[in-house]
């Protein structure tokens, strides 16, 4: 069967023999129509064949265009079907998109309505460890040794739908253990408000609250010890003004990390909130003043008990409080402040702690007591290449540091120095948890937005107050520690 192109081209060449005869008959009328002095026979001949020569060279050029044509308009078909192609291609490519700050894929709906996110980080911890006697006793010994781990290896996905929903669920792989995170669902249809369900790290304190990525030290401060962590349930956060934000939260008993006797969130019922108020918020000037409380009620028997390390997560734990039994409920309190500018970065932070029930298995026929305890700390930074800690009014926290020359555009990133003072006090009612007094020095590199490597130096002075053959009664040495973090 012949083609479309094929049929064009016959029927094109049919009309173009059809104009032969029309072109002859046209030449004879026109000599009919001639003078009477009309040229011979041989003359008229000759004007014919002219005539025909012509028609023919006519014909020629037709042909020649009708080609031209029906190729043309061929490229135009081809030409309209690329611009579909281009433009297909052209919102896959809007479709997917990447972090300008840490590269991390997005994948973005037409309509902007619903996205999907992956996101992770990675630290890589070495320390210098002394010898240390865990939880200040004498039977607990560790020699002075090197140590190295993946302080957190985590990987999560994050999104929204319907543009008013989000979602966020992350899990840590490090210490070869599958760790929740989190799991949550946020409603943002209320504007300068979110509602979210799920979960989640609650809000106590400022760098309890901030994200471990853009911590200035390796490990928070001190008052951590006492900072609630994450928990199952549900929280309401205000953010509308430029004045702060607050963010308060009611979490259940749950399953979740049962094991982790630090944090007691098994079998507690915990009310937690926080604000945050920033009465200077310029591009090169903040001032933050905050606050947190946070209530527990323990629905079950169960034991509480406070302990800590160095600012060093690869060092053994120095002091600890015995465990409170059966308490009846705990309250936690927390005042913070921070100031940035000119370079510097300079916060504190006071939290203070109470529990009430039996200090030991012992003591449970007497009264319960009321056990207070409390620590703070004091730190400055200063970024010698001139960037900033940039400030999220949204969550009250500070954020990255993303340096003007970083390697990747030939420069040598940004550089930070750090110090930091910190204390705890475990000792009450005549029961001695013991003291612990922190100086941390540090040296930051940012070489990328994501990219950090840091330096820590910890001078740690613990005193159990307790003169007893299995304690001891003072630990004081160094450490020595350096991070690789990267995130996306």
């Amino acid at each position: 069967m012949p083609t479309r192109k094929t049929r064009t081209t016959v029927r094109h060449r049919s009309q173009r023999y059809a104009l032969l005869p029309v072109s002859v008959s046209l030449a004879i009328m026109a000599g009919v129509a001639a003078p009477v002095y009309a040229a011979s026979n041989a003359e008229i001949m000759e004007q014919l064949q002219q005539l025909k020569q012509r028609v023919e060279k006519v014909e020629s050029q037709l042909e020649k265009t009708e080609g031209e044509l029906v190729d043309t308009k061929e490229e135009l078909l081809d030409t309209r079907q690329d611009l579909i192609d281009a433009q297909a291609d052209a919102t896959k490519s809007r479709n997917l998109k990447f972090s300008k700050t840490t590269g991390s894929p997005e994948i973005v709906s037409s309509d902007g309505n619903s996205s999907m996110a992956l996101y992770g980080r990675v630290q890589l911890e070495a320390a210098s460890i002394p010898d240390q006697y865990a939880n200040g006793q004498t039977s607990e010994f560790v020699s002075g040794h090197t140590a190295s781990e993946v302080r957190r290896a985590r990987l999560g996905v994050e999104g929204k739908f319907h543009s008013i929903w989000e979602y966020d669920l992350e899990v840590d792989f490090a210490e070869n253990d599958l760790d929740l995170k989190k799991a949550l669902i946020t409603y943002g249809g209320w504007k300068g408000n979110d509602l979210t369900a799920g979960f989640q790290r609650v809000a106590f304190g400022l760098e309890n609250t901030g994200s471990s990525n853009y911590t200035v030290f390796m490990e928070r401060g001190v008052t951590d010890a006492f900072s609630p962590d994450r928990d199952l349930g549900i929280a309401w956060r205000n953010h509308a003004g430029d004045w702060g934000q607050f963010k308060v939260g009611a979490y259940i008993p749950n399953s979740i990390d049962e094991g982790d006797d630090d944090n007691h969130r098994a079998d507690a019922y915990n009310y937690i909130g926080r604000v945050s108020l920033v009465p200077i918020n310029k591009s090169n000037q903040v001032v933050h003043l905050g606050a947190s409380a946070a209530y527990t009620n323990y629905s079950n028997n169960e034991d509480v008990r406070y302990r800590t390390r160095p600012e060093s997560h690869l060092s053994e734990r120095l002091v600890r409080t015995d465990r409170i039994y059966d308490p009846d409920n705990t309250k936690r309190y927390g005042l913070e402040a921070a100031y940035s500018g000119s370079g510097f970065l300079l916060q504190s932070e006071y939290v203070g702690v109470s529990t009430k029930g039996y200090y030991d298995d012992e003591d449970k026929v007497g009264k319960k007591d009321t056990y207070d305890y409390s620590s703070w700390y004091a730190s400055a930074a200063y970024m010698l290449t001139g960037e900033a800690h940039a400030y999220r009014s949204k969550g009250g926290t500070f954020g990255n540091v993303m340096p003007d020359h970083p390697i990747s555009k030939g420069g040598w990133g940004a550089w930070e120095l750090a110090a930091r003072y910190s204390t705890i006090d475990l000792n009450d009612n005549g029961e001695k948890g013991g003291q612990m007094d922190d100086i941390t020095l540090g040296l930051n590199w940012y070489l990328e937005n994501n990219l950090k490597l840091m330096f820590n130096y910890v001078r740690y002075d613990a005193d159990n107050y307790e003169d007893k053959s299995s304690r001891i009664n003072d630990q004081d040495d160094d450490i020595y520690q350096t991070r690789l973090q990267w995130f996306f």
